[in-house]
């Protein structure tokens, strides 16, 4: 598949795969150790197979989308998004964040959050260190984050998945769902980072993929899936 650039500045890059008219995915770049420019762009995507256009958002650095050039990527991307009957959104870690930040513009149908990030830095709440961030404009960075945070409740349907064992989980769990009117929060205790390795690292991200792309977001399957996995780990 060609890629079609939607948006494509120096600090970030919408690009879209597909044609299918109705329905859209938007996806989101993750942190990555060493992260030093843009990954290379995708030629194929599993979502386009499934009825759906795909819309990926990638960053150039660890700096959770908030740069410069976000304020007309998210022109571009709710001008693109506008154009369809039904969005949707699946998001993990740091990609979480990105999803707060575009759920602001585009109306969603459904969001599924993956041990999202509810803040870009350490030195606020939850003074989340694990990840080490890159900001080339800190000012902007705690401006646009300050706006995220006073924003109106999305009316997606949102189910937020993470893992109460791991430091700082819970806590971005509960900020980020509150960026939703009626948000669902799901405890894989033990999945690890993000919730849903158990399931990935059993090569079943397919169960992810059906539960965002389904009419209605039901993620019943995951959670017995994953319970399965967590009883076989404790067991062996």
């Amino acid at each position: 598949m060609t890629p079609r650039f939607i948006f494509d500045g120096e600090h970030l890059r919408a690009t879209a795969l597909g044609d299918h008219p109705d329905k859209l995915i938007i996806t989101f770049d993750h942190w990555a150790r060493d992260k030093d420019g843009f990954a290379p762009v995708r030629r194929d995507s599993s979502y386009v197979d499934k009825g759906f256009s795909h819309l990926h958002i990638a960053t150039n650095r660890n700096d959770w989308f908030l740069n410069r050039d976000l304020p007309g990527a998210l022109d571009a991307i709710a001008g693109f998004a506008a154009g369809y009957r039904r969005a949707v959104s699946l998001a993990f870690s740091m990609g979480g964040y990105g999803a707060l930040l575009v759920s602001r513009v585009v109306t969603f149908r459904q969001v599924l959050l993956v041990s999202p990030h509810s803040t870009y830095a350490q030195d606020f709440p939850p003074f989340d260190d694990r990840f080490e961030t890159d900001i080339a404009d800190p000012d902007f960075a705690a401006a646009a984050h300050a706006a995220i945070l006073d924003g109106k409740a999305s009316k997606a349907a949102c189910t937020v998945l993470y893992d109460s064992s791991m430091p700082f989980d819970t806590d971005h769990a509960e900020v980020a769902g509150n960026m939703f009117r009626n948000p669902r929060r799901i405890d894989l205790e033990g999945g690890g980072h993000p919730a849903t390795r158990l399931l990935t690292d059993n090569n079943r991200f397919g169960m992810i993929m059906k539960a965002i792309t389904a009419d209605d977001l039901d993620v019943s399957r995951i959670e017995a899936q994953h319970a399965r996995y967590r009883e076989a780990q404790r067991a062996g």
